[in-house]
């Protein structure tokens, strides 16, 4: 494990000595500086020793299938398969794990770590597991280099993988949710998150280019006033703690004129009727936020600007493939997006949101570079602005949540809407190398950034498959209510089992016991989201058992549909 192997784009190949030093960690650094315009690709490999199949142990990998890939980690033991070669970009975790008979250790990727691939190779049953640095070509930013740091246990798993990545982060700028509480915080933290979708104009939406004479109308599911019947049906049931969060409330609803916010749409009530429902909350002791969208463009907005959009490496403009509500989607620089949003989000915390202001799709992209030579900047440089981004916001309205799982993105980020995508209960949605999904991003993260772990777990209360709702307990998730959810009209679904509604009183009352239901259940538990997820094991099929740094313990059982708790020390 001394040698980088570079591949160059004519196809020839070379193995470049590494620099390694020792220490806390064994650090490796790539020194000799090869050929960069020439180079495809840079590969390091993970582990010294031969790996044949029928050895102890596994890869900790992440895995999964289509636009799973980079949602989960799983454990890949060392078993007879057919030869293969997965290559797995956009790892949405720069750290790699393996247990191989007495040995198991973790690998940090320190430089570089944005560009990087995962690499699982089966050749005659031996076992390969390297890091890619993906150069096509364009000279590094900073030194390519990586970190192994062993984990000195007899009898050490995933979990102790995980708490020693979490020390690193701690080590580096992460600190824990109960360090940073503001009242905001701890309020969102302590009570069910609920999002409702005011409106939404047709998605996929047909006109690329929209102006006012083109424009599709926006669909009104839901107003300001409808908001309010819903938080006095909550107060009738019981529910003491709600934090709402209003989707699609801005100028022509959902996805409608990004990074254009105001007016607010005046379908659904106006600024007249947004104070009055932000009032009304206040009243009756709920907090109100908003959804807003930091990343993306629609030439239709009065902010719109060619020169703001991020330019690729080939000289183009980045576009989403994907065409929401506002038309053919823009990708701005992410320099931009930060200098954009100080310009708008003042505005929209004068309305009167206090609580977790979120903001659409930052930590679930990929880090995004811009090669505009009026903002060029870096994928490392990229989550420097959103870190900004997210600290600001953070004094603007008390707390800021995301949605996804990318690290890079998550140092100054209280919340993540859901970690994952897949749907966890189809066993396909794996890749082959890849024999059992664990919850290695919770282990590391619970603790410092409150999550949902599923999107297919939205709602959950509306479900008669109780996994849905374990999966969240197991995960140590907090518990996620979506009104008008499922907005997409060519039938694509990712967010949850059911669909919460509010056009009738039968809706709204239905609606509000299923969220005291949900309510309930959590404040059971919600006490553990102040604390690390320190152990997660398979007791017996099907029966997990997880422990909390408190000495919690929580026990879900697959089998008969339940779980317990054993709670630890007081708070």
């Amino acid at each position: 494990m001394n040698k980088f192997f570079i591949k160059y784009k004519d196809g020839s190949e070379a193995n470049v000595d590494a620099k390694v030093t020792y220490g806390s960690a064994v650090a490796v650094e790539l020194t000799d500086i090869p050929d960069f315009e020439k180079t495809e690709y840079i590969e390091f490999p993970l582990h010294s020793d031969s790996i044949f199949a029928g050895d102890e142990g596994y890869f900790l990998v992440q895995a999964g299938n289509g636009k799973c890939a980079n949602r989960d980690y799983g454990i890949s033991f060392y078993k007879e398969r057919e030869n293969c070669e997965l290559v797995l970009k956009d790892c949405f975790m720069p750290v790699f794990g393996i247990k191989h008979k007495d040995k198991c250790y973790i690998a940090v990727v320190t430089g570089m770590a944005t560009d990087i691939s995962q690499v699982i190779k089966i050749e005659d049953n031996r076992y390969y597991l390297k890091v890619r640095f993906e150069v096509d070509g364009v000279v590094p930013y900073e030194n390519i280099s990586l970190e192994f740091y062993n984990i000195d246990k007899v009898n050490a798993e995933y979990s102790d993988m995980a708490r020693a990545y979490r020390e690193y982060q701690l080590r580096h700028g992460f600190k824990p949710i109960k360090e940073r509480l503001t009242p905001e915080l701890e309020y969102s933290v302590e009570s069910v998150n609920v999002r409702i979708r005011m409106g939404w104009k047709p998605v996929p939406c047909e006109i690329a280019e929209q102006t006012e004479d083109n424009e599709p109308d926006v669909y009104t599911a839901c107003t300001f006033d409808d908001v309010i019947k819903i938080m006095e049906a909550y107060k009738r049931v019981g529910i003491e703690k709600a934090e709402f969060c209003l989707v699609g409330w801005n100028m022509k609803g959902h996805d409608g004129r990004w990074p254009q916010i105001l007016p607010v749409e005046s379908s659904f009530g106006g600024e007249e009727g947004l104070k009055r429902l932000i009032n009304k909350a206040k009243c009756l002791g709920y907090a109100i936020t908003c959804h807003t969208n930091s990343t993306d463009m629609y030439s239709i907005s009065n902010r719109f600007n060619e020169d703001d959009i991020a330019i690729m490496r080939n000289g183009e403009k980045s576009v989403e493939a994907v065409r929401w509500g506002g038309g053919r989607t823009y990708n701005i620089c992410p320099k931009r997006a930060y200098e954009i949003s100080m310009d708008t989000l003042p505005e929209v915390a004068e309305l009167g949101f206090r609580g977790m202001h979120y903001i659409d799709v930052i930590t679930c992209t990929p880090p995004r570079e811009c090669n505009n030579v009026n903002h060029l900047i870096n994928k490392k440089k990229s989550g420097y602005y959103f870190d900004k981004l997210f600290e600001k916001s953070v004094e603007m309205f008390g707390s800021v949540g995301s949605e996804g799982a990318y690290d890079y993105y998550l140092k100054k980020c209280d919340y993540t809407l859901y970690v994952s995508f897949a749907d966890f209960t189809d066993k396909g949605s794996v890749f082959k190398l890849c024999d059992k999904i664990i919850p290695f991003w919770q282990l590391v993260y619970h603790g410092i950034v409150a999550s949902n772990p599923y999107a297919g777990t939205v709602n959950y209360a509306l479900s008669d498959n109780k996994d849905y709702m374990l999966k969240v307990v197991e995960f140590g998730g907090k518990p996620q209510m979506y009104y008008y959810a499922k907005f997409v009209s060519d039938g694509t679904d990712w967010i949850g089992t059911g669909d919460l509604k509010c056009s009738t009183n039968e809706e709204i009352e239905y609606s509000a016991s299923k969220a005291k239901e949900t309510v309930d259940a959590y404040n059971e538990i919600k006490y553990l989201q102040y604390e690390f997820m320190e152990e997660h094991k398979e007791t017996e099929s099907n029966v997990f058992e997880i422990k909390y740094s408190d000495g919690s313990i929580v026990t879900v059982d697959y089998n008969n549909k339940t779980y317990t708790l054993q709670r630890g020390r007081s708070k």
